[in-house]
């Protein structure tokens, strides 16, 4: 199970609406949710999803050798369940699963999805959530898990109103919390103290009345992430592979400009290269973190070279199988970057630093320019 904490769940936002007109057991979603995770980004159909038996039983809190008969009733009444989908032109009722098969010789349980669901699941590129498979495995409610994900989908904008019978819809309360002051207790509260405790989100609400009848719910939504990857995670929700390149040079382009410097895009095509080779999908981010980093340290004298060499020497590391965590920003702020590394416009001459970094050059100078930094990126890069 640990190697799966950081798998990505990620659900169309019309699936996160959904009503769950058969209310899910804590138990029941988090097997939904791992199998979620399971799918990856580049699938084009869904597929049959294969989790191992001491996982699936870990995952729902048994102790010991698994306990089929268990496991079985778990997943016999999940396949049972329905969720209702609202689309603009009508209402769609589907089940969860449409079949689990349990290969006892092999220790493994299969789980397939029905295809009503691949528009909800499958190929996301705009209006969808995305939250790590950890935050919700802590949750003892099953409550708790859907008020997670309907305020995971709200975390950017900070705050959203929802009509307090379409709240309980979507969380597939039954007539027993009829009474807002025992759904207020048993729901709210819990919720409120289980997303402090264990996941990424916390949030406080306001009560909006018609007369003294609560009919809606104002949540306010803290994250407990930084500024940085809330706004990465949100381009990555939006964005389109060459849009969010296109984002991402356009955030990181001002940030330069504010300190007299031009980034071009085949530095950050080239800083992508890179970084991908060490963080993987978390790519963009990682670069944005890397130059705030570069920007609060005063004594780098040419924060592109700085950041091209802090760049490669992370590849060598993840080359040569050792850490790359030991090359950072701090560590490595205080050394001289070796002299044949740099351009002859990067060397002591202060005036023509200065109007290098104002920018008061000629365009055969920029293209020099330009032309000469590739060259350090291309010279300091290691070989493939």
């Amino acid at each position: 199970m640990k190697k799966d904490m950081n798998n990505l769940v990620t659900k169309s936002n019309k699936l996160i609406d959904a009503n769950y007109k058969s209310r899910l057991t804590p138990r029941e979603q988090k097997i939904i949710l791992y199998i979620v995770s399971k799918i990856q980004k580049e699938d084009t159909e869904l597929k049959t999803y294969s989790l191992s038996i001491k996982d699936f039983s870990e995952m729902m809190g048994l102790k010991g050798s698994p306990k089929y008969e268990e496991i079985e009733k778990v997943t016999k009444n999940l396949l049972s369940k329905v969720i209702e989908i609202h689309e603009e032109d009508g209402l769609i009722q589907t089940h969860w699963l449409t079949r689990v098969k349990y290969n006892y010789g092999q220790g493994t349980v299969e789980f397939n999805f029905p295809a009503d669901l691949k528009p909800y699941l499958l190929m996301l590129k705009r209006e969808f959530t995305s939250y790590k498979l950890k935050n919700i495995l802590e949750l003892k409610s099953g409550h708790s898990i859907r008020m997670y994900e309907l305020l995971k989908k709200w975390e950017v904008r900070k705050e959203v109103q929802i009509d307090l019978e379409r709240l309980k819809e979507m969380l597939g309360i039954d007539s027993g919390y009829s009474e807002y002051s025992n759904f207020k207790l048993r729901i709210l509260k819990t919720a409120q103290k289980e997303l402090e405790e264990s996941t990424d989100i916390s949030f406080n609400y306001k009560e909006i009345k018609k007369g003294r009848k609560v009919i809606a719910l104002h949540f306010f939504i803290t994250s407990k992430r930084t500024a940085l990857e809330n706004e990465t995670q949100l381009l990555e929700m939006k964005q389109e592979p060459d849009d969010l390149f296109e984002s991402l040079y356009l955030q990181l382009d001002q940030t330069f400009k504010k300190h007299d410097y031009t980034l071009t895009k085949k530095v950050l095509k080239r800083w992508i290269e890179l970084a991908e080779e060490v963080w993987g999908d978390n790519k963009h981010m990682e670069i944005h973190k890397l130059v705030q980093q570069s920007f609060s340290v005063p004594s780098i004298e040419n924060h592109l070279a700085f950041i091209t060499y802090i760049l490669n020497e992370k590849v060598k590391c993840v080359q040569k199988g050792t850490s790359h965590h030991r090359v950072s920003v701090e560590s490595n702020s205080k050394k001289i970057i070796r002299e044949e590394l740099l351009p002859h416009w990067f060397k002591k001459d202060k005036k023509e630093e200065k109007t290098v970094r104002k920018g008061k050059l000629s365009e055969e100078q920029k293209r020099e320019i330009e032309q000469q930094l590739q060259e350090l990126i291309n010279n300091s890069s290691v070989k493939r």
